[in-house]
């Protein structure tokens, strides 16, 4: 009977053994995605612009990630993405144009992007003044991103209301207020990342649109900063900036926010700040970058997304139709703010 009761023990041992060796051979091991996102500063002003946004394509197949969103792509587009490898990034968002009639925001990946959709701001400020955000459709940009089969991500990517006058502040906050409702709206269950120029800092506590970004998006939608993760210990209430270091460097206008979805757990790994310079070491932006490095892992509860996604394609009339829709609403703008527009030029009336 002890023969027995040994062998089976030692059956029973090996079986063990053999079911954790295939639990561990097979477990899905956490894949890694690095996100950037940059306001490029591609306005149509003199100086440098031009030149600085030429030397952005190669900058962007060094950064060595995988998804890559930028701000204030207007006018010099083509310049840009002129040495941006296309096999690296197959994957591209289709660009809107520059001032007026398009938006600045695009996406380019090394994963399929899905379901693109553009959406205007309902508030924005200021056409002399105020930074003359009211002079481009600015607002978001979604799109549904593929990271492996059956695992997919809801990206957007935004550039709210900028300046800190009355109107710009109450702009910026319907701009959160605006994009929780659409995350909301959407409905689905997929994992988050929001990348961009929000125009607000974490320490800027008695700005009023940073304490609705924080109502709305932080404590109403769920999502963690990967800065104040990574870098400021999970410590939301709390910034402190860091010796030798000025704003930029530490707690931008630039954020990456993130949330889990869909059984797919997110985890912030790393965050930088970072400053591309063109060949003379002077930077190509008056912006960092934040370049955020991520895993995600299937977890217990995850199932297979089988939503149906459709490839969007560039539909060069609605291009069109919005250029000249914005500028009639800019010239009608301008004309309504006549005296300011004088003034700036420097003739009074």
């Amino acid at each position: 009977m002890n023969k027995f009761k040994r062998s089976i023990s030692i059956v029973l041992a090996v079986l063990l053994v053999a079911t954790a060796f295939s639990v561990c051979a097979f477990a899905a091991e956490p894949k890694e995605v690095k996100i950037l996102s940059y306001n490029v500063a591609g306005l149509p002003v003199s100086g440098d612009v031009p030149y600085n946004q030429a030397a952005l394509g190669n900058l962007f197949n060094k950064s060595g990630c995988d998804i890559i969103a930028v701000q204030e792509d207007f006018t010099f587009h083509d310049m840009m993405v002129q040495d941006l490898s296309k096999t690296l990034y197959p994957y591209w968002t289709y660009h809107t144009g520059g001032v007026p009639g398009g938006d600045g925001l695009n996406i380019f990946s090394k994963y399929k992007l899905y379901n693109e959709e553009r959406t205007t701001w309902r508030s924005l400020s200021g056409v002399i003044e105020g930074g003359a955000d009211e002079l481009t459709p600015k607002g978001i940009l979604y799109t549904c991103i593929e990271l492996e089969d059956g695992v997919l991500l809801d990206f957007y990517t935004i550039h709210a209301d900028a300046y800190g006058d009355k109107g710009s502040v109450e702009a910026r906050s319907d701009n959160f207020r605006q994009l929780a409702e659409i995350i909301k709206a959407r409905g689905t269950s997929r994992p988050v990342i929001i990348a961009g120029d929000f125009n607000t800092a974490h320490h800027l506590k008695g700005e009023a649109s940073r304490n609705v970004f924080r109502s709305e998006l932080i404590d109403g939608c769920g999502f963690k900063d990967n800065w104040i993760e990574v870098v400021n210990g999970g410590d939301y209430d709390n910034i402190k900036g860091y010796e030798g270091d000025y704003f930029g460097h530490w707690d931008s206008l630039d954020k990456v926010l993130y949330r889990d979805g869909d059984g797919v757990k997110l985890t912030a790994t790393d965050f930088e700040y970072k400053f591309f310079r063109n060949s003379v070491g002077d930077s190509i932006s008056d912006h960092s970058a934040t370049v955020s490095t991520f895993t995600y892992e299937k977890t217990d509860s995850f199932t297979e997304n089988e939503d149906n996604m459709e490839v969007v394609k560039p539909d060069k009339n609605r291009n069109i139709f919005a250029f000249v829709k914005t500028l009639i609403m800019d010239l009608f703008k301008l004309l309504t703010d006549f005296d300011k527009l004088l003034a700036l030029i420097g003739i009074n009336k």
